[in-house]
């Protein structure tokens, strides 16, 4: 506890510092703007921002200074030392992205991001909000104020494989309906480890249902946990049954051969996302080669089922951000800014960034653009492809499903799975807690300390 309090501190001390940091006064009008990665990271994100630079050259007045330059690091130890350093002292990259490791609702409460509504207004850009998808957009709304910018955005989906060992069991005891669109909860999960047998329940492992959980019953925005309630603990045994489930199965077959792992290795369910990446995203932009659909044809919807959730209620539709932005409030580049802002929330802009060329093809990922939405959903209803048993079948049940869900999300979280604060924050704990190192009363009243402490101080 201790260790977890003194990180706490010294993140405070450093959000403390970049808030008060020096400005300087230095000629930004040609230098371009900035983000700082990895080089994994740049991989993942460097053709989001190339379209946009040769945007700027081709077909906008502003040229070569509005466009967007990495400044790359070997790891992320080195990234965040820089970073930090910086904007300590008045610098720093002017662009955050929401998929780099940091404390984003504390450097919100330090005030270290620029409000967007108010630096749009202020430069004179107009963004009609009402042409987005407003569920997705609040998520970025804290207090009022938007602090982070969504660009896109996933539902919680995954599918179900029909011909794992442990299917067969869970339709015939009517423990999972073989529907389309069914919401799992965690109740669901702790019925089926009632009837498991020796293949995964899912390709992912625990800790980031764990993570998720503590989403699910934690307001960051009002820094409200809910810890202390019965379905709480309930549903914490559940991903702790689940863990020890995992951990049971790995043994048992640690001395199988290849042909023995081949039996039992089928999870039964898996992240619809990877799946989905190319069985949408790669038919929506008119892709024609056989090569390119290795997930789709008719013989896969069969043995598939697509679910929402994990949840806490059957009526929850969650989903979380993709690929968000925060500015920098020691930013000198306001205008080059709400350039970018503009062109990413474009259609022109979003069809882009869902195109099969960039990490976030639409099918896996979601323009927030609602025009986009709809016009990416018309190209891949409008296009057909037969080669060997591999087509486009979009009028399939499973399809339509999918893109309702996606359509429908009520509600979206900054982050899925591992995030600075399920890491830096409480990650030794839920390791103790996951490998029965810690009680579940401890547990719990370590991670309601830990978390109000990180939220509050």
């Amino acid at each position: 506890m201790k260790r977890i309090i003194s990180a706490i501190l010294i993140l405070s001390v450093l959000l403390t510092a970049a808030v008060f940091g020096g400005c300087s006064k230095e000629d930004q009008s040609d230098k371009q703007l900035t983000v700082y990665c990895t080089t994994g990271m740049k991989q993942s994100y460097e053709q989001l921002f190339k379209y946009y630079n040769s945007y700027c050259l081709s077909y906008s007045k502003f040229g070569r200074p509005y466009q967007i330059s990495f400044v790359e690091f070997e790891n992320d130890e080195e990234l965040y030392k820089k970073m930090t350093t910086e904007t300590m002292a008045g610098g720093g990259p002017d662009i955050f992205l929401t998929a780099q490791y940091l404390p984003f609702e504390k450097m919100i409460g330090a005030g270290a991001f620029m409000d967007i509504d108010e630096l749009l207004e202020r430069e004179g850009y107009k963004i009609d909000f009402s042409e987005l998808n407003e569920k997705v957009m609040d998520s970025g709304v804290w207090n009022g104020k938007r602090y982070i910018l969504p660009i896109v955005y996933s539902a919680r989906v995954m599918s179900l494989y029909r011909y794992s060992l442990n299917a067969e069991d869970m339709f015939d005891k009517k423990i999972l309906p073989d529907k389309n669109g069914y919401t799992v909860t965690y109740s669901d999960i702790k019925n089926m480890l009632n009837y498991a047998e020796k293949s995964p329940l899912f390709d992912y492992d625990s800790y980031g249902l764990m993570c998720n959980l503590l989403y699910d019953y934690m307001d960051m925005k009002e820094k409200k946990v809910y810890f202390d309630t019965d379905e709480f603990k309930e549903n914490l045994e559940i991903i702790k049954k689940l863990h020890e489930y995992e951990v049971k199965r790995e043994e048992s077959t640690k001395y199988m051969d290849e042909e023995e792992l081949w039996d039992v290795n089928d999870p039964l369910f898996s992240n619809a996302q990877e799946s989905f990446r190319d069985f949408m995203g790669r038919y929506l932009c008119n892709y024609t080669e056989e090569s390119f659909f290795p997930y789709y044809s008719e013989e896969s919807e069969k043995c598939n089922v697509l679910y929402k959730g994990i949840s806490k209620k059957k009526t929850d539709n969650r989903g979380y951000i993709e690929l968000g932005i925060a500015i920098n409030k020691n930013t000198k580049q306001s205008k080059k800014i709400c350039e970018f802002i503009k062109f990413s929330l474009s259609n022109t802009g979003q069809s882009h960034m869902t195109s099969p060329y960039n990490g976030f093809a639409f099918g896996s990922s979601f323009p927030v653009n609602k025009e986009t939405f709809e016009k990416r959903l018309r190209n891949a209803m409008e296009f057909e492809f037969v080669g060997g048993d591999v087509f486009a079948n979009h009028d399939s049940e499973m399809f339509n499903t999918y893109v309702e869900i996606a359509r429908s999300v009520d509600d979206c979280g900054l982050y899925s799975g591992s995030s600075y604060y399920t890491t830096s924050i409480i990650g030794e704990l839920i390791e103790q807690y996951l490998n029965g190192k810690l009680p579940q009363n401890k547990f719990i009243r370590q991670l309601t300390s830990a978390t109000k402490f990180y939220l509050e101080e």
